[in-house]
């Protein structure tokens, strides 16, 4: 949902470092046990399966390639791919020389050399890979409880979190540690975001990532407790009768965003069916915002979920949908919990914490 202004900011003369601007970066590698004739891809993620193509350039029988990259991509993570394999590599773009050396078929292990960042940027993927080995040893590992899995598990957690915060601390100018911070943002809360940037060095406040991230801490806390739900008019799933959540003010609504696609939702439904035949009568009110952009798609989860309660939707489809962006929402099943004065009471909250919230109103 930020694609748009986030391509807008990147394309700008003045957006990025300060220091790379005019110069573009030039990249340069081989890769060892590729077969030729081969072509390398430069790209930019634009999305979870979005990307931008920047440039590209035939690899030689050796196996090197070089690639020049405009100077409005220095400071971004990049993506080197082998067209027609899955061999990809990530880099730092940044002025002058970059290198790259790695092996066909383990290219996400190359070497990447360059300036600063690109040392840095080594450290984050030489842990990364080390956590990542870690992790399937876990897997592989015969004979433990659930619990203790899930313990190591968290170990492995939280020695992330630590080298992340570590690493920030040590790099309060770094684009990687940056990018690193942004990683988990689907994830977190306004107010852990919030916390975050304020560790950054003022020189990365115009940065792309950090306005990212700062966007997207706005809106969640436009939709947190205590806040006003944002309002909307929509379509019931008719596809033309319209339905308005401000109609609903005098009454506890519950606002669930789901999918006839999205399969924990489908789940969901059924639990929520028995919220609803519980609480209705007590005055509960449901609205089910569909992100379907195919109205028989919808129309057909609805009846086979046996859905009984509101259905809204603007039939735009996923992050597209402009209620699903005011919302911030990121992932399904997304609920929030709205008062009779329009206000948030709680949201990301299900099963037996939303039936304990709904008891405690209603026994009022």
């Amino acid at each position: 949902m930020l694609k748009s202004w986030l391509m807008i900011l990147l394309l700008s003369t003045g957006s990025v470092m300060a220091a790379g601007k005019g110069k573009y970066c030039t990249l340069e590698g081989e890769i060892k046990m590729l077969k030729a004739p081969a072509e390398v891809m430069v790209i930019q993620r634009t999305g979870e399966f979005e990307s931008d193509s920047i440039t590209a350039a035939a690899v030689n029988v050796n196996g090197h390639f070089k690639v020049k990259i405009p100077a409005q991509y220095n400071g971004f993570v990049l993506e080197i791919r082998v067209k027609g394999t899955h061999d990809f590599c990530n880099f730092i773009a940044e002025p002058g020389t970059v290198h790259i050396a790695g092996l066909s078929g383990k290219f996400y292990l190359a070497t990447v050399e360059g300036s600063t960042e690109n040392k840095r940027w080594n450290e984050y993927q030489m842990f990364q890979q080390k956590l990542s080995k870690q992790q399937n040893s876990i897997f592989q590992k015969t004979g433990l409880s659930d619990e203790e899995r899930t313990q190591l598990f968290e170990d492995l957690n939280t020695s992330q979190k630590h080298f992340t915060d570590s690493f920030i601390v040590a790099n309060r100018s770094s684009v990687v540690a940056l990018y690193m911070a942004r990683v988990p943002l689907p994830m977190m809360k306004h107010y852990q975001i919030d916390t975050v940037l304020q560790q950054f060095d003022k020189k990365l406040h115009g940065h792309p990532y950090y306005k990212e991230m700062k966007a997207r801490a706005d809106v969640l806390r436009r939709v947190a407790p205590g806040a006003v739900a944002p309002d909307f008019k929509v379509v019931t799933q008719d596809g033309k009768t319209p339905i308005q959540l401000s109609s609903f003010r005098g009454k506890y609504v519950l606002l669930d965003f789901w999918a006839s696609w999205c399969v924990p939702c489908r789940e969901e439904n059924k639990h929520t069916l028995a919220i609803y035949k519980k609480f209705h009568p007590k005055g509960l009110e449901i609205i089910s915002f569909s992100l379907d952009h195919e109205l028989p798609a919808w129309q057909k989860a609805i009846e086979k979920d046996g859905i009984l309660w509101n259905n809204a939707s603007d039939l735009t489809g996923g992050k597209r949908s402009k209620v699903a962006q005011e919302y911030g929402i990121d992932g399904l099943p997304a609920i929030w919990l709205i008062g009779p004065d329009g206000k948030i009471i709680a949201e990301s909250i299900r099963g037996e914490e939303l039936e304990k919230m709904l008891e405690s109103i209603f026994r009022k």
